[in-house]
């Protein structure tokens, strides 16, 4: 009867989250109406555009990457290799790359889901503990929603590889990459065997390719938890199943690393990006209430099982405890490190509580309690994808105009063409159409803020004869919209020629001087 009405819950919740993930995004569309295309994103755009824009590459049968916001092609490298293939698969049945991406992703999610509570049932007998820490880490969220009462916007909001729910809503790589590393943790728990040591190496391959600094956390929580274990006479250390497991992890995944770095530093272009590409960790008090209250129950956890001879216990601790410290590290992309950190959280919290309230009604009244109190941000995300949609905001919508222009492109235009747009055009150019700009996203573009503001002022008009040559000499095409409308009224140089052109868009064709 328990394990039944346990199954029942876990069931239920997985329904609504996956119902949450998937409901926003069908309504977007529905929305649409005559005047409107859907973009298909409603977190984050712009990275959002950009996973599109690398599906099109592979949809086009491209192998390796290359910068698709950058005019120049380069050689481009094995990198974001889960949406190439997404993209061949997408063409392989004649689907949409938006459909793909979608089913993508709320599969991942149902993955990570699973993987998640399998993770708690290897971790905690109490079946009330683990029950709140999965509904936490599910639906959960911080404390953002109170900081957005005073204007301010914490990271709870929008560090989606921190929180199961809003990594989800995002994209399908987060999720699937949290499910791969919770089930190299559950592994942990376990014996060493010859089939699991195949998996590890699996999975690490596969975790490496998804989400590299996925890789090099679990190999540092690895680590802590073989030092913890270990200590103070470290005997037995290459005994350990998890130091075996370590370096089973490290042969798969170290590799597909250092390819990484070694193709992002010799590919000049790739250098470029990868230097602007910087992630940066929130102020502390940022951190602290993006993870509240639960953060306060995870420690009287930690204090409470410290001690713990269980290794999952350990892990939890070592991933909570480092998760954190790794984030204030000098590095320009740290907040990696933020990575299902909400998970840890959470779990120690759920074992906080046991701690302190044993009473298992006044338990589940304080589980609510505290439900009620991390719900709201996730629900504050929702609705306000609500009125993005309702309003029809042009972070997600073009207009039927703009996306029959963005057509004309894709079926009219070379392969290879370079489309010049104004900075929010040009971020779905290379997304709808797999053609080039000259700027459309301030990472992957090469000198991305010195060619915003080229662009910027070329719509304005206010560029020399001799700027604007140079300017119109690296690029095939030039698009004009509202969005262009908005910067200024461009006045058609000599040598461009009208290819295109409907009420509201006009698309010119740059022509040899």
């Amino acid at each position: 009867m328990v394990v039944r009405r346990e199954r029942f819950l876990i069931g239920a919740i997985l329904f609504l989250v996956l119902a949450g993930i998937a409901i926003p995004y069908l309504v977007g569309w529905r929305n649409a109406g005559e005047n409107y295309v859907f973009t298909g994103f409603l977190l984050n755009p712009q990275d959002g555009n950009s996973y599109l824009a690398k599906m099109f590459q592979g949809w086009r049968g491209d192998i390796r990457f290359t910068l698709p916001y950058t005019a120049k092609r380069g050689e481009g490298a094995y990198l974001f290799l889960f949406y190439l293939i997404l993209g061949r698969v997408a063409r392989l049945i004649d689907t949409p790359l938006i459909a793909i991406f979608h089913l993508a992703r709320v599969l991942s999610a149902l993955i990570m889901y699973l993987c998640l509570y399998r993770f708690l049932v290897h971790t905690f007998a109490q079946l009330n503990v683990r029950i709140f820490a999965f509904i936490l880490a599910s639906i959960g969220s911080g404390l953002g929603w109170i900081a957005l009462l005073f204007g301010g916007f914490t990271s709870d909001f929008w560090v989606a590889e921190a929180y199961p729910f809003l990594s989800a809503f995002s994209n399908p790589h987060f999720p699937l990459g949290l499910a791969i590393l919770l089930v190299m943790f559950t592994f942990t728990q376990g014996r060493n065997s010859g089939l699991s040591r195949w998996l590890t190496v699996i999975l690490s391959f596969l975790l490496a390719i998804l989400l590299p600094f996925g890789v090099v956390l679990v190999l540092l929580i690895l680590a802590g938890v073989v030092v913890w274990e270990c200590f103070p006479r470290y005997s037995g250390i290459f005994r350990s199943v998890v130091f075996q497991r370590l370096t089973w992890i490290g042969l798969a995944g170290i590799p597909v690393l250092i390819y990484d770095i070694v193709v992002t530093n010799r590919d000049p272009l790739l250098k470029v990006w990868n230097s602007q590409n910087l992630t940066p960790s929130p102020p502390l008090w940022d951190l602290i209430l993006s993870l509240s209250p639960v953060i306060f129950l995870a420690v009287v956890g930690v204090g409470a099982y410290y001690q713990s001879q269980e290794r999952s216990i350990r892990l939890l601790i070592t991933w909570g405890i480092l998760g954190v410290l790794l984030l204030y590290i000098p590095l320009g992309l740290q907040r990696r490190f933020m990575l299902g950190l909400f998970i840890p959280v959470c779990a120690l919290a759920a074992a906080g509580l046991g701690v302190i309230v044993k009473n298992r009604r006044r338990f589940a009244l304080v589980a609510i309690l505290i439900t009620i109190l991390v719900f709201p941000t996730s629900l504050v995300i929702l609705l306000s994808t609500a009125q993005a949609i309702y309003t029809h905001n042009p972070q997600i919508y073009l207009s039927k105009e703009e996306a029959d222009g963005l057509e004309w492109i894709n079926f009219q235009t070379p392969a290879d063409a370079t489309i010049l747009a104004a900075p929010e055009t040009g971020l779905f150019i290379p997304a709808h159409t797999g053609r080039r700009v000259f700027y459309g996203h301030p990472y992957e573009t090469v000198d991305a803020a010195q060619k915003k503001a080229l662009v910027i002022r070329f719509f304005e008009g206010a560029l020399t004869n001799a700027e604007e040559s140079e300017l119109l000499a690296k690029t095939d095409y030039v698009f004009v919209g509202p969005r262009e409308e908005l910067i200024g009224s461009l006045t058609p140089a000599r040598n461009l020629e009208l290819a295109y052109a409907t009420q509201a868009v006009r698309i010119y064709q740059v022509i040899e001087p």
